[in-house]
């Protein structure tokens, strides 16, 4: 069974979590479905 999903985004809020970040976040019926834009402003992160 397939089941099919349709996410306007273009009709959601962008949402900055952090400098150089910024989201579109949609949670319906427990799935999470998000469009992430990055940006050059972005603070470096090292993961060790």
């Amino acid at each position: 069974m397939m089941v099919q999903y349709k996410v306007e985004f273009d009709k959601l809020e962008w949402e900055s979590p952090i400098m150089g970040v910024r989201h579109k976040y949609i949670d319906q019926n427990n799935l999470h479905i998000r469009l992430v834009e990055y940006s050059k402003e972005m603070p470096p992160r090292y993961h060790l």
